[in-house]
């Protein structure tokens, strides 16, 4: 069976991330099977994330992250880590569907962030991607270690009234500020 052309062109961005991780002296298979098993424990490993942006009748589902950097609660775009043999795209579809219920298809790539703390220490690279809604019901991720996180819904409007996080996808995303 052959793939899809956006797996192609994703995959050919993904090779030129990898190549700017390694103008930055970050080794890329390094980056990406540093271990991460969750928790506040990243030591010297770059934690790499996918996340997955889905707007629908001009809104974007995010999901609550509590007791984060940014205050009691940040909204950030569906998402996670990156499973051993996973491609970035499965990963993104897989923790969209883990994180709220819905079924996605990814669509392009969006955006990539990287965040640097070496006070903690922590980094982590993010490559968000867009997508579709292509079946499933709404709900909360069962069973999360940190409570309850209930996805919901912002327009535009809406999202500008809280904190939210990879902000550069979220503006893309809804072309806030735009």
């Amino acid at each position: 069976m052959e793939e899809p052309a956006v797996y192609h062109i994703a995959s050919q961005r993904a090779k030129l991330i990898f190549s700017d991780l390694a103008k930055r002296r970050v080794s890329a298979p390094q980056a990406v099977l540093s271990k991460w098993e969750g928790g506040d424990d990243m030591s010297d490993s770059v934690r790499i994330r996918v996340c997955l942006a889905v707007v629908d009748n001009d809104k974007l589902l995010l999901v609550p992250h509590y007791k984060t950097d940014a205050g009691d609660v940040q909204w950030v775009v569906p998402g996670g880590k990156i499973g051993f043999c996973e491609s970035l795209q499965e990963a993104a579809a897989r923790e969209f569907l883990e994180e709220t219920g819905l079924e996605a298809k990814v669509v392009d790539l969006l955006h990539v962030s990287e965040v640097i703390l070496p006070e903690r220490p922590y980094h982590s690279i993010t490559i968000s991607f867009l997508g579709n809604v292509k079946g499933g019901t709404l709900r909360a991720e069962a069973d999360h270690p940190y409570g309850t996180k209930v996805p919901r819904w912002f327009s535009a409007m809406e999202v500008r009234t809280v904190k939210y996080h990879p902000e550069q996808t979220v503006e893309k995303a809804l072309s806030v500020g735009a």
